[in-house]
């Protein structure tokens, strides 16, 4: 079935839910930031290695990547002047999904 790319709703990856409300200091799990940018987790550490992601840090041997750092790369990748939501991510997948399917 293909999605309705009308509806605005898409729906959020679990892991995104929260993006939005999380401070620039906070830290993202490896999940969360596959989520974030539509890709699978060994590509978020390939993107890491080529420095197209921000260097991760290690707290209390959880690896974590910063949010802010992450919001500025998502704004730069945006060609609008607003730092992407985490449903206009969403939306963005489904766009993505449905392209791969026609």
């Amino acid at each position: 079935m293909i999605p309705n790319l009308s509806d605005k709703s898409a729906p959020i990856h679990p892991a995104l839910q929260h993006f939005d409300k999380l401070p620039d200091s906070a830290g993202a799990r490896v999940p969360v930031v596959a989520a974030l940018f539509s890709i699978s987790i060994p590509t978020v550490w390939r993107w890491t290695r080529d420095q197209r992601l921000p260097a991760p840090t290690k707290r209390g041997g959880v690896t974590l990547w910063n949010v802010g750092a992450l919001r500025r790369v998502l704004a730069e990748a945006d060609t609008g002047s607003h730092t992407r939501t985490a449903s206009a991510t969403a939306a963005a997948a489904v766009t993505r999904a449905a392209a791969r399917l026609v």
